[in-house]
């Protein structure tokens, strides 16, 4: 592809912007124009294991270094060593792992690094310490160098001494008690708020802490992760990171109530998605509804937002029913609103703070349902508002408020 006076895009520059997707659409163009007779150049190579190292396609990526690893000589295979680790990582082949490191360079801060994550899975404790004090040194000149030209290119590996650090803590955590773990999970989670909104920071961070806690458990920032893909454009990471959460390889759509059926669905089984995630599953689907051209969209918007709505007025019923239930209880109104769900803190005897909690969290969900609603209402029919529509936006801003009378964006 030609610009003006003959200038031709090259894949690094995409890499550089990190465009990953449309960087590896061009590493396959060039691989496909390589004549059968040849072999593919290393760089076509090494670039499409960049991408896809990017991306997370972590099935992609082993895949690849394991059909080119066989046919390399130790110096290439020095340089996919790298990331064929970081891919038996992603998809937690421990023993894959151990055969790459013995070729990654002896001393080196990947070697000690991915060293210190596979002794630490092995409960190797001291080994796990060791290799973390050996990175950081190997990383101690680097950064130092890096951090005088600029701080956009010492933040990556900022971010890989930060990693090292928490790789400490998680040594620590899988030998202290559960009082211990909680209160270091919330020191994570603040910490990871405050890192740049970087997929591919957030992405080394999360995987880091998922050696000791499941996405499941960490379903509060796995969720901010996959709104954080979506609305950088990174739509099959967003995907994958929901699916992880679900459990499921199944399509995402599968789990949306009221998709497939006009009618209400039945009793989800015990294992069904919290509200949480459906919620975000159904951003997700709105975006790649938005995404498509108008001649593929086939009604995706337009299904999303009513089944946005059927999953909304069913959680606040729930909710009534919920508050119903606590009245009869109590003997005087709940009121599900304040810094911690109520008002007036309810008597532990009544409520235990983990249900407090959960209906607070209920509520707050409530408030960005009708929110959404309402913005997707307008995104629809802003070039044909009809009086029955506007008092529809209205009601949705309306009941938003109400819900969650302290946030701004209500």
């Amino acid at each position: 592809q030609l610009y003006k006076e003959g200038i031709q895009l090259r894949e690094t520059w995409f890499e550089k912007l990190e465009r990953w997707e449309e960087a590896l659409a061009f590493y396959n163009k060039r691989e496909e124009e390589v004549p059968e007779d040849q072999a593919i150049p290393v760089d076509i190579v090494m670039g499409k294991m960049r991408c896809l190292h990017a991306l997370g396609e972590w099935e992609a990526l082993a895949s690849l270094t394991g059909s080119t690893w066989a046919n390399s000589t130790p110096e290439i295979q020095r340089m996919i060593a790298p990331l064929a680790t970081a891919a038996a990582w992603g998809l937690n082949k421990w023993d894959s792992m151990d055969n790459y490191l013995s070729s990654l360079k002896r001393y080196s801060p990947d070697r000690s690094f991915f060293g210190a994550i596979l002794a630490l899975h092995r409960n190797q404790f001291r080994e796990a310490i060791a290799c973390v004090q050996q990175a950081r040194e190997g990383l101690d000149t680097e950064l130092s160098a890096l951090v005088s030209e600029s701080y956009n290119r010492a933040y990556q590996v900022v971010v890989r001494v930060q990693m090292l650090a928490e790789l400490e803590e998680l040594i620590v955590y899988k030998q202290c008690d559960e009082k211990k773990q909680a209160i270091m999970r919330r020191t994570w989670e603040t910490r990871l708020k405050g890192c740049q909104r970087n997929v591919e920071v957030w992405q080394r961070m999360l995987g880091l802490r998922a050696i000791v806690i499941a996405p499941t458990e960490n379903m509060h920032m796995w969720i901010k992760f996959a709104n954080l893909c979506r609305k950088s454009g990174r739509m099959g990471l967003a995907e994958k990171s929901l699916k992880q959460l679900i459990g499921t390889d199944a399509p995402l759509v599968s789990t949306i109530p009221y998709w497939s059926e006009q009618r209400q669905p039945g009793p989800g089984p015990r294992n069904a998605p919290a509200a949480q995630v459906i919620y975000a599953v159904l951003k997700y689907q709105w975006e790649l509804g938005q995404q498509l051209p108008a001649n593929k969209k086939a009604n995706i918007p337009e299904k999303t937002l009513y089944c946005l709505r059927k999953f909304t007025n069913d959680a606040a019923h729930r909710l009534e029913v919920a508050k119903t239930h606590l009245n009869a209880q109590a003997g005087s109104e709940v009121n599900i609103t304040g810094d911690y769900g109520f008002q007036n803190q309810m008597d532990p005897t009544l409520m235990s703070p983990q249900t407090q909690r959960a209906l607070y969290d209920q509520t707050v969900l409530l408030a960005k349902c009708y929110l959404r609603q309402g913005e997707w209402l307008i995104a629809l029919d802003k070039d044909d508002w009809q009086y029955t529509q506007v008092q529809d936006i209205l009601t949705s801003y309306s009941q938003a408020t109400k819900y969650n009378p302290r946030w701004y964006k209500a």
